[in-house]
């Protein structure tokens, strides 16, 4: 249930806004066309006036305390003014009211402390947040390096794996080419091989072919000048003539 607002008015455009402040700000907790209980006493304007011109704040504050007797006997449960200059004589009669009383700067200075609390702590939030966003950016970051970082050691990886590929290709490569060396060379090792066979078997066969003529003719020679004995038939010269050439060839 919410509680009496007693308005102690001095002028008029005061009280009046104060009053429809209050009905029109009641709506956003009570609903449409909705507000609090309030009661409202003023006294005559020209009586604030008369006291305020004498600088007599004790006056004020007299005008100020019947209002709030008034108001407590009408069912308030607190007080307030929306006149700041009356406020000066507020001490004068703060320990005689019947009802607690709603200092417009207090009020005011507590609500500004209120905003700035929440503007700060809404700082802080907003702080708090970019500070939670810079890490996870920080973060996201870190792991796209680390990313970076597998992508780069899997690629130097292949890297040196066709590398070593391409080493062993080229060295397979190089074998072919002394195994071809090689055989050349021993192709060309055996030809010369048989070559010189041929050689010598060609010298053979012409030293055998000297041999030969030199025989026959020793062994001519040899019958021409010595004469048979008597009875006996002159020696004959009996020529192989067969010609024996080694069989088998080198490889």
């Amino acid at each position: 249930m919410s509680q009496q607002i007693g308005i102690v008015g001095c002028s008029a455009e005061g009280a009046a806004l104060c009053y429809r402040t209050l009905c029109l700000e009641g709506e956003q907790f009570w609903g449409r066309y909705g507000h609090p209980e309030i009661s409202m006493h003023t006294h005559s304007f020209a009586d604030y006036m008369e006291a305020i011109e004498r600088q007599d704040w004790c006056g004020v504050g007299e005008l100020m305390l019947a209002s709030a007797n008034k108001l407590k006997e009408a069912g308030s449960d607190f007080l307030i003014c929306p006149d700041n200059t009356i406020h000066q004589a507020l001490p004068f009669i703060q320990s005689k009211l019947p009802l607690p009383w709603l200092h417009i700067a207090e009020v005011v200075a507590e609500e500004a402390a209120q905003r700035r609390i929440h503007e700060e702590e809404a700082a802080a939030q907003t702080t708090a947040r970019r500070a939670a966003a810079q890490a996870r950016a920080v973060e996201n970051e870190r792991r796209r390096l680390e990313a970076d970082r597998a992508a780069l050691e899997a690629a130097q990886k292949r890297l040196r794996a066709e590398e070593e590929s391409a080493a062993r290709a080229t060295d397979r490569a190089t074998l072919r080419s002394e195994r071809a060396s090689v055989g050349a060379a021993t192709g060309d090792a055996r030809r010369r091989a048989r070559a010189l066979w041929l050689t010598r078997h060609r010298l053979g066969i012409a030293a055998a072919a000297v041999v030969f003529v030199v025989m026959t003719l020793v062994g001519f020679i040899a019958t021409r000048s010595v004469p048979p004995a008597p009875g006996t038939s002159p020696p004959t010269l009996k020529i192989d003539r067969e010609l024996r050439i080694p069989q088998g060839q080198p490889r």
